[in-house]
């Protein structure tokens, strides 16, 4: 991509805006506004006391404080917006529609829409293909359908022209949300500054995707994804290989050594081809699971060819069956499962063929490109400890058509915390230096969430555009987003993503539970975390006569030394809830409280699973406060080993039972606040699974089991709509 050449939104005005977000709030950042490019990590390493850390993060803003020439200026402009007019094309004209009204809602000036049939005139914003161009300034065939070029000249035309429809879509929203200073972050929220000026610098920018698809499977964007310059030509296999030779969709995949097999998905392709022959793809793709034939001949075929070589002599056959009548059509399958091993044999992809690589047993919190998938993946014909990016490379090896299936969210609990935000910028690189050609990343297709789906759509948006992007840039994406959508507080929401990477770096989802991970993988009950805690109380004064008869001891008094809002299971939680408190604290507006408090039910789903799981958290802290006062007279002799155990079961019948019985009435209570909040913000569905919804009566429901899945967790008695 050829990026850009000092064409950017030129405002003075601008830069105050974005430090609004802080500096005019008792910035916790203490941001100056200075176009620096550095970035100080938070960290509560730093000689600060914990309960004073303030984060501290730096952004530039993407704008030029000397513009060459003002296209608004002071609430009046002279500028029309020209289109060509054509009655079997809209998109010009509603493209110019789009630039008038963001315009008018930056500025409060309507800019006159304007054929191309009118006399031209100096100061025009060209729309897409007109009579205005000289012959050859636009070399549409190089941009392709989806590129586009924006040209500022020095006579104050500006034009924005795309290589077909689609591009000149995704230079108009370019233009408003790169130039403009907009955050076109979601079909609910987007960021309009308020400005009486816009100013443009000389220069062309031109934008060609490298990716042919990008592609977010996210039901919050249904609609919305051209304007996030996402969409293209997208390529996906599908389960569908049962139904595509005649069975049933969950059938199981049918013999592919049988000819039968073969002549009925023939008769499928060429009767899809026949009603539409300009389709773009075919997917032909395995059966969710391990449902291969096992009849002598496949297993034979499996033995010299792999699974995916014995799978994709079948899809090479009705590919290469198909290419000369129809050369444009491609055949996606999956390399997935039990195909993800490279074909052996020699056994390449035809030409028309596109390999749709899927990473469902990767752990989807931590970079894709070291992670041992040999040793996940176990089938007798992958190689052992072979790394996920070794192994996509060996595929890109032998396809240039390769497409992505990513993984965005946890599966087994969407509201959960999934820390993977900083790991995206890693993840699409490695699909970009693998000549991927097609990304779908999926998230959350059947409702909102509660966590970080806006940040994480938007953040996807920018990479997969333009995945040669620098960390630093995609820094400075994610912090702008964070300022406009959460307020002056967006610096602690920064914190939380960095301390949720930081906690989990040495932990993943679970071997086998990959994609339905139970929330406890990322947040469990961290016992040296508590007795960090436990550490700072002086226990030394109790005496053995206390500790073998815990009633003489106010228990109490030394829980309540440790600082309420760090008596939780481990630092992610206690942390997280103390971050979130204070971007509360700092937000300026409802909207922004809103954003704050729908992104902080991910805290609450792990919160109430951990409950669940490891009772109270009072609880647990009482007992290690316990452990390490009888600690010192076991060490010293005073109560042996064996004792110590009867002393320990007297402290939890004394101390604790009573405790343990208010643990249901409290999970109740609070899991009854968790339905209402996530009702609140439209939030029905808890994990991938059509009978996972929680939009029930609220009286049919049983506050017992905490609102998440994974296993281990019942759904149906926490909802229970069966």
């Amino acid at each position: 991509m050829k990026r850009k050449l000092s064409l950017f939104l030129v405002l003075c005005m601008m830069l105050s805006a974005f430090v609004s977000c802080s500096e005019d709030q008792n910035d916790p950042a203490d941001t100056t506004g200075t176009a620096s490019g550095s970035e100080t990590q938070a960290s509560t390493d730093t000689g600060t006391p914990e309960e004073e850390f303030i984060p501290h993060y730096e952004y530039t803003p993407s704008i030029v404080a000397d513009p060459d020439f003002y296209f608004v200026e002071n609430g009046t402009s002279d500028y029309v917006i020209v289109y060509r007019e054509n009655a079997d094309n809209a998109t010009n004209y509603n493209m110019a529609l789009e630039l008038q009204s963001y315009i008018e809602k930056i500025t409060g000036v309507q800019l006159p829409l304007v054929t191309d049939e009118t006399e031209a005139v100096d100061h025009e914003i060209v729309i897409g293909l007109t009579n205005r161009e000289t012959e050859g300034q636009f070399d549409r065939t190089a941009l392709t359908d989806q590129g586009f070029e924006i040209d500022v000249r020095e006579s104050g035309k500006v034009f924005i022209a795309g290589g077909d429809d689609l591009g000149t879509q995704y230079g108009v929203y370019h233009f408003v949300d790169e130039y403009l200073g907009c955050g076109l972050y979601s079909p609910e929220f987007e960021y309009i500054p308020d400005y009486d000026s816009l100013g443009l610098a000389y220069g062309e920018d031109v934008q060609i995707p490298v990716f042919l698809s990008r592609t977010v499977g996210c039901k919050l964007y249904y609609g919305y994804q051209e304007k996030m310059k996402m969409g293209g030509h997208s390529v996906h296999a599908g389960h569908t290989l049962p139904r595509v030779c005649g069975g049933f969709a969950n059938s199981g995949d049918p013999c592919l050594s049988a000819e039968s097999t073969y002549t009925a998905a023939m008769d499928y392709v060429l009767g899809v081809l026949e009603a539409n022959p300009d389709t773009y793809y075919i997917g032909i793709g395995q059966q969710d699971g391990p449902t291969y034939c096992t009849c002598d001949t496949c297993l034979a075929s499996y033995d010299i060819y792999g699974y995916s070589g014995h799978y994709l002599r079948f899809i090479n056959r009705i590919a290469d069956a198909i290419r000369d009548d129809y050369p444009n059509t491609l055949i996606c399958t999956f390399a997935y499962d039990f195909t993800n091993a490279p074909p052996m044999g020699g056994v390449v992809p035809s030409e028309n063929v596109s390999i749709q690589f899927c990473m469902s047993e990767c752990c989807r919190i931590h970079p894709l490109a070291d992670y041992n998938f040999g040793t996940t993946r176990k089938d007798i014909y992958m190689p052992d400890n072979i790394t996920f990016g070794e192994l996509l490379g060996m595929w890109s090896d032998i396809c240039d058509k390769i497409a992505i299936y990513h993984y965005s969210p946890n599966y087994g609990a969407y509201n959960s915390i999934t820390p993977n935000i900083l790991d995206l910028y890693d993840d699409v690189q490695l699909f970009y230096e693998n000549n991927a050609k097609y990304v779908y990343i999926a998230g959350n297709t059947l409702s909102k969430m509660g966590e970080f789906d806006e940040l994480r759509t938007y953040l996807i948006s920018k990479i997969m555009w333009n995945p040669q992007m620098s960390r630093e840039e995609y820094y400075a994406y994610m912090n702008k987003f964070l300022c406009e959508f959460y307020g002056p507080g967006w610096e602690y929401i920064r914190a939380f993503i960095e301390l949720a990477d930081e906690e989990t770096a040495d932990h993943c989802l679970g071997e086998s539970t990959m994609l339905f991970a139970d929330p406890i993988s990322i947040t469990p009950m961290d016992n040296d975390y508590i007795d960090s805690l436990i550490a700072k109380i002086d226990l030394s004064a109790l005496t053995i006569d206390q500790i073998t008869d815990p009633s003489k001891v106010d228990w109490d008094s030394l829980y309540e030394q440790i600082p309420e809002e760090k008596r939780n299971f481990n630092r992610l939680m206690a942390d997280g809830y103390i971050y979130f408190a204070k971007a509360t604290e700092l937000a300026e507006t409802d909207e922004q409280r809103a954003h704050i408090d729908q992104s902080s039910i991910q805290l609450d789903v792990n919160y109430s699973t951990l409950i669940y799981k490891n009772s109270l958290p009072r609880v647990n802290i009482l007992k290690r406060i316990y452990l390490a006062a009888i600690k010192p007279f076991i060490e010293s002799g005073a109560i042996t080993d064996i004792d110590s155990y009867t002393y320990i079961y007297r402290f939890e019948s004394v101390i604790l039972d009573s405790i343990y019985s208010q643990q249901n009435s409290f999970l109740r209570e609070f899991n009854e606040a968790l339905y209402e909040k996530m009702m609140k913000y439209g939030i029905t569905h808890l994990m991938e699974s059509n009978n996972s919804f929680i939009n029930i009566p609220k009286e049919q429901m049983e506050f017992t089991n905490p609102p998440t899945g994974g296993y281990g967790t019942s759904y149906t008695s926490w909802y229970p709509h069966a």
